[in-house]
């Protein structure tokens, strides 16, 4: 009888469907933390855009149009401005996540208007 060396054609299929299982039942699983992590690097973005407003509005600059728009990276950012009483206010940022949920990030600013 010969030696063989190597592996038979059933054990490689049934390897490879072994893996093919494992695959198929993580990749959701690293789908969705992918998701998430854009959504957090959108947070950050968010907060960050929302920062630079409210310096603008302290420093008596002028501020967009409310209901203004900006676009990074396929994400729509709408900003609103609130009048919470006296001379402060509040700048808020709302987005639509990578994940599918809705977002708001809101700052307090002493307003000069």
């Amino acid at each position: 009888m010969k030696k063989r060396d190597g592996f038979t054609l059933i054990e490689v299929l049934t390897s490879l469907s072994i893996l093919l299982l494992f695959a198929s039942t993580f990749f959701p699983w690293f789908f969705q933390i992918y998701n998430e992590r854009v959504a957090i690097d959108q947070k950050m973005f968010a907060d960050e855009l929302n920062y630079r407003l409210v310096q603008d509005q302290l420093a008596g600059e002028y501020l967009p149009e409310e209901g203004t728009t900006t676009d990074n990276r396929g994400t729509v950012y709408t900003w609103q401005y609130k009048q919470t009483g006296g001379q402060t206010a509040e700048i808020c940022i709302s987005w639509e996540g990578r994940n599918g949920r809705m977002y708001e990030s809101c700052q307090a600013a002493y307003s000069p208007r």
